[in-house]
């Protein structure tokens, strides 16, 4: 049943291994070890068969330890035509990390078969990560407390995967489906320089282990999901426990220094963090006979939970537009968070009206310029918001701003709008815009494309000859230079917007 064992109970004798099969004969029967102090106890059980085990420990990382390269890992624990399982925990200065689960499929140097195993497991606690990928295009799927995967690869190289931050206490259980190449299905224990080894005989049983976190120990969580800049973030250490006594106090880093700059005797603290980035979080708890147990978790802070970015679509090029002409503005909403009352209100230079086009379901305000989404709006979700902008008549040439705000009810939020600010009013046209867009009736249509037709040429020809004023171009006339420049974006057909080619 153990097959590290097997060279101790040949030098021990036949009298101890008539006592060990008759107790291994009986189903439940228990191998001790006692777990290092401060980690956590797990018990592995199959077919009857219950085994107290340790989890291998050492300073490198999950990665690190699984070894990921060329497609397969490099693990030093790797043995051919089996499939090892074990739980692996980083430890640093004294201080032990998360659970990580650990499964390596092992080589099958003399098949020439193509593999393929699977594994299905429930039970895996909601901090559940997927820690390692190999290889990452095979099929994984994660959803606490569940999960399934199915490898496919070379006979000559290997699989696997690491479940990483298993927290807390958690019962968890993991069916295997192998394939013929796999002969071995060994459950590691012990040292991680020299692993206790136990094989699984039964490929049809799932394993089972019931996990129970170290006593002291420390655990909390945050709410809401997603922390953001300015925001409180609720923090609850009430999954702490300790069986020596009452938890007298918790402390708390909230700046990443190593610190506790926060102490309390309730389980729940606030913070609002003031800057973006990723915060390590630390809990460290006292209770009423002095032990020590801490927890750490890295918190992602984002900025505001809505954004808002306005683009500025003029008939003419660089935002230009004419007194008593149409544009159209597009709002860019995102919200990195699920927010109620996303609503956003626009103001245009005075005296412009503003027509909505396209609301994307907001409710729109035409008195105010505004508009409000009724139904929450879901975490990195995107709303666009079209509408119209009528230049009025009598407007004086230069630069006018618009300006703009996106607010929710919550989270509560107010941003300004970024993106475009300025159009260019401008009253007089270049020669070769007014030209592009001349209608048949000799009006300006800004709303026609930046070429010249052939009616337009013609039209451009007359004005040349008969040294009318071109429309729109405050009393400009078309000398030879310019019908020559008209004549070459004619027949190249360029865009009168961009330059002439060479």
């Amino acid at each position: 049943m153990i097959r590290s064992a097997r060279i101790g109970l040949r030098a021990a004798g036949l009298l101890v291994l008539a006592l060990l099969l008759v107790m291994i004969s009986s189903p439940g029967w228990v191998i001790s070890a006692q777990s290092q102090t401060g980690g956590s106890s797990i018990s592995a059980r199959q077919s009857g068969y219950t085994w107290q085990i340790q989890p291998l420990r050492g300073t490198d990382s999950p990665q690190d330890l699984y070894n990921y390269q060329n497609f397969q890992s490099l693990s030093s624990l790797i043995e051919p035509d089996s499939s090892l399982v074990f739980f692996y925990q980083q430890e640093n200065a004294g201080v032990l990390g998360d659970l990580n689960l650990v499964v390596i499929n092992g080589p099958s140097p003399d098949s020439i078969n193509k593999r393929q195993v699977s594994i299905s497991l429930s039970g895996l606690p909601n901090s559940t990560i997927l820690a390692v990928k190999d290889d990452p295009d095979d099929y994984y799927w994660l959803s606490p407390p569940s999960a399934s995967i199915r490898w496919a690869w070379e006979s000559r190289y290997t699989d696997g995967v690491v479940f990483g931050a298993l927290q807390g206490d958690f019962s968890l259980a993991l069916k295997p489906d192998f394939d013929a190449e796999t002969k071995h299905w060994v459950l590691i224990t012990g040292d991680l320089i020299h692993p206790e080894e136990i094989e699984l005989r039964d490929f049809s049983m799932p394993l089972t282990f019931e996990v129970r976190a170290p006593d002291p120990f420390a655990a909390f969580t945050h709410s809401p999901d997603v922390a953001l800049v300015g925001q409180p973030v609720l923090f609850d250490a009430g999954n702490s426990r300790s069986s020596n006594g009452a938890i007298l106090q918790y402390l708390w880093d909230f700046n990443s220094d190593g610190s506790y700059e926060t102490r309390s005797s309730t389980t729940t603290v606030s913070h609002i963090f003031q800057n973006v980035g990723l915060i390590k979080i630390g809990l460290e708890i006292v209770d009423s006979r002095g032990d020590l147990a801490q927890s750490w978790l890295n918190l992602e802070v984002q900025g505001e939970p809505i954004s808002a970015i306005r683009k500025i679509r003029t008939p003419l090029p660089d935002e230009q537009t004419m007194p008593e002409t149409d544009f159209t503005v597009e709002l860019e909403l995102h919200a990195s968070t699920s927010v109620i009352g996303l609503g956003v209100r626009e103001n245009p230079p005075s005296g412009w009206q503003i027509e909505s086009l396209d609301g994307d379901g907001a409710q729109f305000n035409p008195a105010t310029h505004e508009w409000v989404f009724l139904q929450s709006v879901d975490a990195n979700t995107e709303k666009r918001i079209l509408y119209r902008v009528k230049v009025p008549a009598y407007v004086d040439a230069g630069m006018h701003s618009f300006s703009g705000s996106a607010v929710s009810g919550l989270p509560t939020a107010n941003v300004p709008v970024s993106g475009g600010t300025e159009v260019n009013v401008i009253h007089t046209l270049p020669i070769e815009i007014a030209i592009s867009r001349l209608t048949e009736e000799w009006k300006i249509d800004l709303s026609r494309p930046n070429s010249i037709s052939y009616a337009q040429m013609q039209q451009a020809v007359s004005l040349w000859l008969e040294q009318v004023e071109v429309p729109g171009t405050n009393g400009r006339k078309i000398d030879l230079a310019m019908i020559s420049r008209l004549i070459a974006y004619w027949l190249t057909d360029t865009p009168v917007t961009e330059p002439l080619p060479n």
